[in-house]
């Protein structure tokens, strides 16, 4: 079972923290998986938006260089 503190470092809002546990004492484990399967497409998007944001940052990085190198 995870724990809450597992649960709280992948982001977990407290209210899903206490919505997971109330389905693992119900043993509604569909539901959590249901639950952890939402948030790691949450956490993915995220990565993918945040490496976008990365490539675009070193674009303008070689951008500026080749400026500079050139001038």
């Amino acid at each position: 079972m995870a724990s809450t503190k597992m649960l709280e470092e992948f982001g977990f809002p407290p209210e899903e923290i206490a919505a997971f546990l109330r389905m693992e004492e119900s043993r509604q484990y569909f539901a959590q998986e249901r639950l952890l399967r939402k948030h790691r497409k949450a956490l993915l998007e995220g990565i993918h938006r945040d490496e976008k944001r990365l490539a675009d940052l070193d674009f303008l990085l070689h951008e500026i260089k080749s400026r500079s190198q050139g001038a």
